[in-house]
């Protein structure tokens, strides 16, 4: 009995392996997590190495989940959806439920599992997977969905290795970890997030999810007690993974293995201008993450399309209103004018945003998860629905401008279903570019529609949004690229052979169409959106060696030999003019545009600060020291949270001036203290409420905070200048004349130093603790 038990699991276990699709990706993924894991633990590897072995997991582990809750829930039964489609799909309802169970986790102050969420969401992944296969039920076994063919093995190599060029590029201009912090936005967002998420199982639920969350999953499955470095090194995953997504996406447009594996590895240096961080081979952080993402998600969009053909309005209708409902719920409840109604509702903004903004959004993630469970498939609507709060949780912001992109796209394949879609496409997109055209060299005037500012995000008043967009669009592709492109609009608009079928031929030019001209639309805001447009501008580009090779062809009837050198030539040419043109801009953002804000001294210092003083510390420092060295030291913060200090409320700015004046400007030691003495009492009274939030779920009183003076060349800076601002870091050195105020023991006590540079001291008698 026991040998036929054996010899059936076996069976099993080998029909499993000789399936090329889901199963296969899994048992593959949940061993590398494990091992990674142990290994991690019990070899001493460097910081950077644990990084890049971590990179999978960013992805992986969502996507083990939801393959678990897909084939528990029998989702997708009556929709055969391929191979990479079931992937995404599966992906996001792993993202979804994660998030859903972590925000509920926060809310209920489940501390202790949200410490040990990267072990309890593993402990799923496996158990699932073991009861699937315990009990023999293969219905993960998708029939009829295929795996990635092989000759999309090269395409995958050659586009990884593009993208490690450009990490190798990026790596040659800025050190590890110093990735592009020029705000508080990557050591807020991810470095702090993972730091009191791992350490205190606090979840920030006030702040954007997606990161946080899982950046903390990777981290702490592989041992990362820096998560600086993996922010460093996750640049080349978003990178490859966007890349990737681009060439998947033209694939199946096109059917032009060549085409997509060009416009996957052209697409990492499109659009990449000095001024914006949101290109993924840049930077780790919200915008890129949604980015390298964006194109995936077109995936299962495009079969969902062709598959609901019948009763186009009514789909159409109720697929659109299934997403614009959650949008416009939730970003009305995002914008700043919520703030002023909130009250009125008899609710703090505090509890608003700890509390009601985070259950609205998990509802309408359980709404969708429970319509898909309820109807066993994953329709249009509930796709879209589904995206959306993926997307939502990443960048709010950014998510509206991103669905109002997949929305006008599905109302193009529906609407232009009609004979006359191609004439009728043709007609809009060539309208459109005229007028980008004709805006772009002065000939006429597209004026600003702040539409932005009814949805409570603002624009600023003087701004022309055009000529801003023009800028950004000049600054991040060279021009031989930009009239590349004018030429690739024309030949992809008039080239039929390009796509394998009509359906997609209107998809692609309607996407190039509606991405390029929601860039140039007159709002300010929408340039964040520049990267929805670059996989088709990539398609553009690479349609013109297509549509010449295709009139060669037709003009001359060459064949064999010749036609081959002649197809040589003319690819061979176009890579030469592409190719150096391509990079520069990179190279160019690199190395004109600061890398970091932080000084590598200040970074030791703020290292040195998280390894040896307690989270209930703060620093009392200059506006930007205290904004780059609290989150990556990982302590509390004494004013708001804002890129720069004209947009702190009039309290803390009144607060920068006392320090600066009463403590830092101080004749001695005595009056120094003093006046420190004298801001404590209002500091304790008025923290950023974000900050309480944190310390009334850690139990941490504001009483029990100590305080950390630091002052650097930066802090120098600061007091001999009217700004409150010095964003750039200093390297003047620390003058004697203040630094005698605090190196007194009488009142302070000097705990770190970085001579001539920055000085760490905390007080020693008194209430300033």
């Amino acid at each position: 009995m026991r040998h036929r038990i054996l010899t059936d699991t076996m069976a099993s276990f080998g029909k499993v392996l000789r399936k090329p699709a889901i199963p296969m990706l899994c048992l593959v993924s949940l061993p590398y997590l494990y091992l990674g894991m142990i290994v991690t633990r019990v070899v001493n590897l460097p910081l950077e190495a644990k990084s890049v072995l971590a990179l999978p997991s960013f992805y992986l582990l969502p996507l083990l989940v939801g393959v678990v809750l897909d084939n528990l829930a029998h989702l997708e039964e009556k929709v055969d959806l391929s191979f990479l489609s079931s992937l995404v799909v599966d992906y996001i309802v792993g993202v979804l439920a994660m998030e859903a169970m972590a925000a509920i986790l926060q809310i209920a102050n489940a501390g202790i599992l949200l410490q040990n969420i990267g072990f309890l969401f593993l402990s799923f992944s496996s158990l699932g997977l073991l009861f699937l296969f315990g009990r023999e039920v293969m219905s993960f076994l998708r029939k009829g969905k295929k795996s990635l063919s092989r000759k999309h093995v090269v395409s995958i190599l050659s586009i990884f290795l593009t993208s490690l060029t450009a990490f190798f590029l990026k790596l040659s201009f800025v050190p590890a970890p110093f990735t592009v912090w020029n705000a508080w936005a990557n050591p807020i967002a991810q470095v702090q997030g993972v730091l009191r998420l791992w350490s205190s199982g606090f979840f920030d639920i006030t702040q954007r999810w997606f990161d946080i969350l899982f950046a903390t999953t990777s981290c702490q499955l592989f041992n990362i007690g820096a998560p600086e470095y993996f922010g460093y090194t996750a640049t080349l995953l978003v990178t490859f993974v966007a890349a990737l997504g681009v060439n998947l996406l033209v694939y199946k447009l096109t059917s032009n293995l060549w085409a997509s594996l060009l416009c996957g590895c052209m697409s990492i240096f499109l659009n990449i201008p000095s001024g914006l961080q949101s290109a993924p081979v840049y930077q780790f952080k919200s915008n890129s993450i949604l980015i390298s993402l964006s194109m995936w998600f077109l995936l299962p969009l495009t079969e969902l399309l062709e598959k609901s053909r019948e009763n186009s309005s009514k789909s159409l209708l109720s697929s659109i209103i299934c997403v614009s409902l959650p949008m416009a719920i939730l970003a009305f409840m995002t914008s700043f004018l919520v703030i002023g109604l909130v009250p009125s509702f008899g609710i703090s903004y505090e509890t608003y945003l700890a509390l009601v903004r985070p259950l609205v959004i998990v509802s309408f993630i359980l709404i969708s998860l429970a319509t898909a469970i309820v109807r066993r498939k994953v329709g249009l609507g509930t796709f879209l629905l589904m995206v959306f709060l993926t997307v939502y949780t990443m960048h709010d912001t950014d998510s509206l401008y991103y669905m109002a992109f997949l929305i006008v796209i599905v109302s193009f394949s529906y609407l232009l279903r009609l004979k006359r879609n191609r004439a009728v496409l043709t007609a809009i997109s060539l309208t459109m570019f005229s007028l980008i055209l004709l805006a772009w060299n002065g000939l006429i005037n597209i004026p600003d529609l702040p539409i932005s500012t009814y949805l409570g995000y603002g624009q600023p008043s003087t701004t022309s949004s055009f000529l801003v967009k023009k800028i950004v669009f000049s600054d991040g592709n060279t021009s031989a690229i930009r009239y590349l492109f004018m030429i690739g609009v024309v030949a992809l608009i008039f080239s039929r052979s390009y796509f394998n079928k009509a359906s997609s031929w209107f998809l692609g030019t309607s996407s190039l169409t509606v991405s390029f001209g929601l860039f140039f639309f007159p709002d300010y805001w929408l340039v964040r959106v520049m990267d929805i447009a670059t996989p088709f501008m990539a398609m553009a580009i690479t349609s013109i060696p297509a549509f010449v090779l295709d009139g060669v062809g037709f003009l001359h009837k060459w064949r064999g030999k010749s036609r081959v050198l002649i197809s040589a030539a003319i690819i061979g040419l176009f890579l030469f003019s592409v190719v150096p043109n391509l990079q520069q801009p990179l190279v160019k953002k690199l190395s004109e545009f600061p890398p970091s804000k932080v000084a590598s001294y200040e970074y030791d210092a703020a290292l040195w600060l998280r390894q040896n003083t307690n989270e209930t510390a703060t620093i009392v420092s200059d506006y930007w020291t205290m904004m780059l060295l609290n989150p990556l030291s990982n302590k509390v913060w004494i004013t708001n949270r804002m890129f720069i200090s004209d947009d702190l409320d009039q309290w803390h700015k009144q607060l920068l001036s006392d320090l600066k004046t009463g403590v830092f400007d101080a004749a001695k030691s005595s009056q120094a203290y003093q006046g420190l003495e004298s801001l404590i009492g209002g500091i304790e009274g008025n923290l950023d409420w974000t900050e309480q939030y944190y310390l009334s779920r850690s139990g941490i009183q504001s009483t029990d905070l100590t305080f950390l003076i630091v002052l650097s060349s930066r802090t120098i800076q600061w007091l001999y200048q009217s700004s409150l601002d010095v964003d750039a870091p200093q390297y003047g050195g620390v003058d004697s004349k203040h630094l005698s105020i605090f190196d007194d023991s009488n009142y302070f006590l000097k705990v770190y130093e970085v001579p001539g540079q920055l000085y760490v001291f905390k007080t020693v008698v008194g209430r300033v603790r």
